[in-house]
């Protein structure tokens, strides 16, 4: 019963993490207004991006428990929104 309980939360907390991740990628990409990208960068973004994949099916599970359309639709916009910004810019 307590390890339902703590994956309910861990689910929770990745899909929060990844609304709250689109809403702060959006305002990163209308304020930088540069798409260069290093080697560096690229790194950075290759490890950011397997992180985000973990989150998003974290978040899809916590989505999937709440069967709300209000949920599913954040977490189709948050979505689309990390991968605009995220993957978009790798090419």
């Amino acid at each position: 019963m307590n390890e339902l309980k703590l994956k309910k939360l861990l689910h929770a907390i990745a899909y929060f993490a990844l609304v709250f991740l689109a809403i702060a990628l959006v305002l990163k990409q209308i304020s930088r207004g540069d798409l260069f990208v290093g080697i560096a960068d690229v790194l950075k973004m290759l490890a950011d991006l397997a992180a985000y994949t973990l989150i998003g099916i974290s978040a899809f599970f916590y989505v999937k428990t709440k069967r709300n359309l209000i949920y599913m639709i954040t977490y189709v916009v948050a979505v689309i929104a990390v991968v605009m910004f995220v993957i978009l810019p790798l090419f």
